[in-house]
Order: structure tokens, then sequence, then C-alpha cells
């Protein structure tokens, strides 16, 4: 008797290992055929990828992209990583039959269509990422059924409609990544209950209302940005209390008002606060000094007002700011001149006085990008400006400057934009045009409506080659266009109007066969266009004729 239960137990075991072995052949078959249906809808792979890779004859382990893990049910694919290899077609319902799957990523590939429901059923899903296709349709209800979702990413798409109630459901969610889509209408207040979301980014899609508050309440969050879209209201007072760990705050380009909020200083680990073109009023808090991490403060096209704050200078990690195209008053911090990390500082149109520092370039050895236009400051402009020596822009005018442009700016051996029109400035035989000529990478000359007087110098062609605009109208300028101004061979826009030049057009001006704007009427010029203007491509003989007042 005891022999026959052994054997009977035998029996079991053997039956048991053969059904696991054919529900897992079955299973394994049954990934196999998801993956040919998928493969089915593929209607161009260049080099025929898919066509020659996937084939019976290999197996789907090793198939191009597929990924398999082992486990109680056999080996199942558990990854599906197609990225960037130029497939166009739809997403099939077949994928949806893959039941193991965790890892979907069809990013940069030409997939239209909508999203088919069957998805829905792929509930061991971790990440999912379409992005850089055409899909299209509303963002599916069904995403709210996978429960183990940790990155949802469909940015760069075509996908309308609202945002669905359903993905607050995804308590797992970390990214939710939804950028450069046609989604419209209200984020719900629902969006809050994701308690382990890291990144919401909804760029640039047609959301409008109010942001909810609650959003401001996941603590979990390090990155926000709803940029470029039709959002409106304040930001609350206590928009960064529950904020610990956020260090991108993106909301520019929206039609949010009201103050900001001084509790922004709390957000310590902040490094990119962007609130450009709102509607914001009143001043910066000086509770921005807290902000010690932060590398971009961008808050331009604003209504903001009164002093910027001096607590600005103490962000020792800043990268660019931007507070341009508000109505700030009093004068420019001078700590803000001695943050050594600095690349870019933007305080054009605005309604800032006072001196530049004697000192302004000594403290700014990465300094890019200096724009300060649009003002009423006054002075002189320091020589000092030429030690931050990797300008590439030096954009002062317009302003109430005094006193000589600096000689010292041929220094500044990147430096491609040099604007200083409507400054009052002076020039003393006009040196500081001989020191240009050593910024071989000068493209924008603009000098226009300074009382320069003199007469332009022969070595104007020894400026760079790839200088494309030079403006010096209205500068009392006297005496003949230099011959020498042919050797400026990619010059587009030539501006001397309103001056006190004689004599004839150059003939050598015919060689410049980029040239689109040559403006020279208000002068006292004379004789005739030279007939090897009439053969510039870009120019036609009316504009010639119409420009030239001789």
């Amino acid at each position: 008797m005891e022999k026959m239960v052994i054997h009977l137990v035998s029996l079991l075991l053997l039956l048991h290992c053969f059904l696991v072995t054919v529900a897992s052949i079955t299973d394994f078959t049954t990934d196999q055929s998801a993956l040919a249906g998928f493969k089915a809808h593929i209607t161009v792979s260049p080099q025929s990828i898919l066509a020659s890779n996937w084939t019976t004859s290999v197996s789907v382990c090793n198939w191009i992209g597929v990924s398999c893990s082992g486990g109680r049910h056999g080996r199942r694919v558990t990854a599906l990583d197609l990225a960037d290899m130029d497939l166009k077609g739809t997403v099939p319902p077949h994928l949806g039959n893959l039941s193991f799957l965790l890892s979907l990523n069809l990013s940069k590939n030409n997939f239209h269509g909508r999203l088919p429901k069957d998805l829905g059923r792929l509930n061991r899903l971790e990440s999912i990422n379409l992005t850089y296709n055409r899909l299209s349709g509303e963002i599916p209800d069904w995403f709210g059924n996978l429960s183990r979702l940790q990155y949802m990413i469909l940015s760069s798409n075509n996908f309308t409609g609202t945002l669905p109630i359903t993905l607050s459901n995804i308590s797992t969610l970390e990214v939710l990544d939804l950028n450069f889509n046609l989604i419209q209408g209200n984020i719900p207040y629902q969006m809050a209950e994701l308690h382990n979301l890291e990144q919401l980014r909804i760029r640039q899609n047609h959301l409008s209302g109010r942001i909810p508050p609650q959003i401001y309440n996941i603590s979990s969050l390090r990155w926000i940005d709803l940029a470029l879209n039709n959002l409106s209201g304040n930001l609350p007072d206590s928009v960064c209390d529950f904020l610990p760990n956020v260090e991108r705050f993106v909301l520019a380009s929206n039609a949010l008002d009201g103050r900001v909020p001084s509790s922004l200083g709390k957000c310590r680990k902040l490094q990119d606060l962007e609130l450009s073109i709102n509607g914001f009023t009143g001043p910066i808090p000086r509770s921005i000094g807290n902000l010690t991490e932060i590398q971009l403060l961008l808050m331009s096209r604003n209504n903001l007002q009164g002093e910027i704050p001096d607590e600005i200078g103490k962000l020792r990690n800043l990268w660019y700011m931007n507070l341009g195209h508000n109505k700030f008053s009093g004068s420019i911090p001078s700590a803000i001149f001695n943050i050594s990390t600095v690349m870019g500082i933007s305080v054009n149109d605005n309604y800032l006085i006072g001196h530049l520092p004697p000192t302004i370039g000594n403290e700014l050895p990465s300094l890019e990008e200096l724009r300060l236009w649009g003002n009423n400051l006054e002075g002189i402009i320091p020589d000092s400006v030429s030690n931050a020596s990797k300008l590439r822009v030096l954009d002062l005018g317009p302003n109430d400057f005094s006193g000589p442009i600096p000689n010292t700016l041929g220094n500044l051996r990147f430096l491609e934009v040099l604007i200083l029109h409507d400054c009052n400035l002076i020039t003393h035989d006009w040196t500081f045009l001989s020191s240009l000529t050593s910024c071989r990478h000068l493209k924008d000359l603009e000098i226009g409506n300074n009382p320069l007087h003199g007469v332009l110098p022969n070595f104007i062609g020894n400026l760079s080659a790839t200088l494309e605009f030079f403006m010096a109208y209205d500068c009392k300028i006297r005496g003949h266009i230099p011959l020498e101004i042919g050797n400026l061979s990619n010059l587009i826009e030539f501006d001397l109007n309103g001056n006190e030049l004689i004599g004839p057009i150059p003939a050598t001006v015919g060689r410049l066969e980029n040239l689109q704007g040559l403006r020279l009427h208000q002068n006292m010029l004379e004789g005739t266009i030279p007939s090897d203007m009439c053969r510039l491509r870009r120019f036609q003989q009316f504009q010639l004729c119409y420009t030239f007042n001789i």
C-alpha cells in the first residue's frame, strides 16, 4: 500500500511538472504572438530591423529590443525597448497580452494614432515612455488601472482632451511627463493624491484655470514645470511650506498674477526658479537670499517693482539672472557683480539709475552676457568691464551714460554683440574701433545716436569678417565712406543714416554679397549708385534708389 502511495505521488508530481511546462510554453507563445502582432502594425522599419531580426528561428528573448526574465512562470517578456529606431506605425492592442511587461519604451519614433485600451491590462507595468512620436487622442482613463506605474512619459506628441482624474489612482507614480502636447482644461485637484510624485511636467499645453493649491502639499515633488500654458490666479502664501525637496519650479509664460510669496525662501533646495512672462506685481521678497542653491533666476516680463534686493548678492551658485522688462527702480546692487559663477545678467528695460561700479568686471570670470539696456544708468562705462574676459554680449544702450567708449573693449576676444546706441558716448579718434579689430567673433556693432564726431577710419575694414550689422546712425560722422568697407564680406545691415558724409558711395560696396539693408539717407553724398550694387543678390534696384537719397 505504501509503495502504491509513493508511486501515485510521483505520478502527480510528474503531471504537475508537465502541466507547468505546457503552461510556460503556452505563455511564452502568447508573448511571441503579441510581438508578432506588434510587428505587423509597423509600416516603416529602416533597414528592415524587425523583419530580419524578429523571426521564429530565434528565441523571442533574443529579439532586438526584447528582454526576458525567469520565474515560476518560466521566461517571460518583461521589457520592450525600441527607442530611436525610426519606426512608423500604430500601437496595436496585441501589446496588452504581454502580461509580465515591466517597461515599454517606444520613444523617438513615428508612431501615430490612439493608444489601445488593451494596454490597460498591463498591470505589472512600471515604466512607459512614448515621447517624441505623433500619438493623438485623449490621455486614456485606463492609465489609472496601472497600479504599479512609476514613470509615465508621453511628452512631445499630439494628445488632446483633459487630464483624466483617474491618474490620481496611480499612487506609485514618480514622474508624470506630458510636456509639449495639446492638453487643455484644468489641473484636477485630485492630483494632490500622488504622494510619491517627484516630477510634474506638463509644459507647453493648453491648460487653464488656477493651479490647485493642494499640489503644493506634495512634499516629494522635486520638479514642477507648468510653463507655456494659460494658467491663472496667484501663488499661495504657503507655496513652499511643504515643498522641502523641490529643485525646479517653472511657471513661466502663463497668466499668473499677484505677489511673489515670501515663502519661496523656504524652498532651500531650489535650483531653477522661472516666473517670467506673467503678471506678477510687487517687489521680489528679500527671502530670495535664502535660495543659496539657485542657478537660474528668471522673472522677466512681469510688473514687478521696487528695488532689486541686495540679498540676490548671496546667491553664490547663480548662473543666469533675468529681471528684464519690469518696473524696478533704484540702483543695481553692486554685490550682483561679485557672483563669480554667473554667466548672464539681464536687468534691461526697467527704471534703474545710478553708476556702474568701477570694478564691475573684476569678479565675473564666467560672465558671457550683460544686458543693462533701457534704463537710466549714468556715469562712465568703466574700463574694468573688459576684465570679464568671456563676455559675448554687452548690451548697454540706451542709457544716460557719458564719457568715452572704452578703448579696452578689444580685450573681449569672445565678443559677438556690442550695443551702445543712444548712450551720449563720445570717442577720441575712434581708437575704440581700432581695439575692436581684435574681436574676431564680432557680429553686431551698434553705436548709433552718440555724438562720436570725427571721420570713419579706414581700419573699419579690419573688423572681423564675421561682422553682420554695423549701425552708426546719427553720430555726426564727417568725411567719406572708407573704401575698406568692402572688406566686411558678411555684412547684412550697414546704417549710416543722419550723418554728415560727403562724396560718392564707394564701388567696394558692391562686393558685399550678403547685404540686405544699406541706409545712407540724410547725408550729403553725391554721384551715382555704383553699378556693381545692382548685381547684389539680396538687393533689388528699386530698394537701392529708395534707400539712397542722393
